[in-house]
């Protein structure tokens, strides 16, 4: 299997690896590149995360795989819906629910959209059973009315419960890991996802989480309290939530913060009842996600003979390859992505 990466530079970052880490794991031909002029004729893939790519510009065997972080911007919408049956080659969305509830209202059959989460590196983020609890609960806050966090601060206080609080874009990875050594379990005040990285991270810590969770893009605010987005964004408003991949394994969801106290006792109550790293294991290990992703476009079983992988999962090719800016927190990163998103979605 080869799969080209087009413009890496404008996937989040997390997103990049994960592709990478299925090319690694299963030993496929991985290669990036700026140039559509010089994709190579026995390519397999051509990943697009965030910019769109005419089908005629790759051989007519290959699949074209975009996303996430295809925006909704009227342009994208089009240029996806005028593409014809002649060119015989299936689009394919990596997106989540609220993407697909307006993709599918403007899209034509030959587009194909992949409901699917991209894999998380369970290796880095498992539990340590040596390593002591510290403290009780990490609030994880992002994007949501400012107001809101400060109340749950003020509950743990009054009821003298030990927490650490956790602003998304301040802090690094190996922060975020030390932290979910230390904690006993987590409470999210976090906005509509894609798919959520860091939460399904902390899944993968084996903490179960309190949610509370949102119903639609609306809640999203920015630091200052300011809506994100408003209702004239949308022809209907998508249903959304903060946990697109989770189950009863994973902890509590709640939508209204009366539901706190309750919620909390619950998951004290049931604490070694919770396994979230088996959830994760099984819905969003490397060969889980691959395997959906295969099935739904259609593509072969076995990857093909043309290989050439280096040790680190990357082909070496300097004529194609483009490397990304480094980044040290990802959520610095996805920072600039969501604004990124948002400067071009609603022109």
């Amino acid at each position: 299997m080869k799969l080209i990466s087009y413009k890496s530079h404008l996937a989040h970052f997390k997103n990049k690896n994960a592709i990478k880490q299925i090319c690694k794991e299963f030993n496929f031909f991985y290669e990036e590149s700026n140039d559509l002029t010089t994709l190579p004729e026995d390519m397999d893939i051509l990943w697009s995360a965030g910019e769109y790519v005419d089908p005629s510009h790759i051989p007519s065997h290959a699949k074209l795989l975009f996303g996430p972080g295809l925006n909704l911007a009227e342009p994208t919408v089009k240029k996806l819906t005028s593409v014809s049956e002649i060119n015989k080659v299936y689009i394919n969305v990596l997106c989540s629910s609220v993407y697909n509830q307006v993709y599918t209202k403007f899209l034509n059959t030959n587009v194909k959209l992949l409901l699917t989460p991209l894999p998380i590196d369970c290796n880095r983020f498992q539990p340590d059973p040596t390593h002591p609890k510290e403290f009780e609960i990490l609030v994880y806050f992002k994007y949501r009315d400012p107001m809101l966090k400060l109340q749950v601060i003020e509950y743990l206080d009054t009821n003298s419960i030990s927490y650490k609080l956790l602003e998304y874009g301040t802090y690094s990875e190996d922060t975020y890991i030390s932290l979910l050594k230390k904690a006993r379990m987590c409470i999210w005040i976090g906005c509509a996802e894609s798919q959520g990285f860091a939460l399904q991270e902390c899944l993968s810590m084996n903490v179960p989480i309190l949610v509370l969770d949102v119903k639609s893009v609306l809640e999203q605010c920015f630091q200052d309290g300011t809506l994100m987005y408003k209702e004239e964004h949308f022809e209907v408003t998508p249903i959304s939530t903060t946990t697109p991949h989770w189950d009863d394994r994973c902890g509590v969801k709640i939508y209204e913060l009366w539901e706190l106290p309750d919620a909390l006792e619950k998951i004290r109550e049931n604490f070694t009842s919770y396994q979230p790293r088996q959830f994760v294991l099984e819905t969003l290990s490397t060969r889980i996600c691959w395997e959906r992703i295969k099935t739904a476009m259609d593509l072969q079983q076995e990857p093909s003979k043309k290989q050439g992988i280096c040790p680190s999962g990357v082909n070496q090719q300097p004529q194609h390859t483009v490397e990304s800016p480094s980044v040290q927190s990802d959520q610095d990163e996805d920072c600039r992505d969501v604004h990124r998103q948002q400067e071009t979605q609603f022109q």
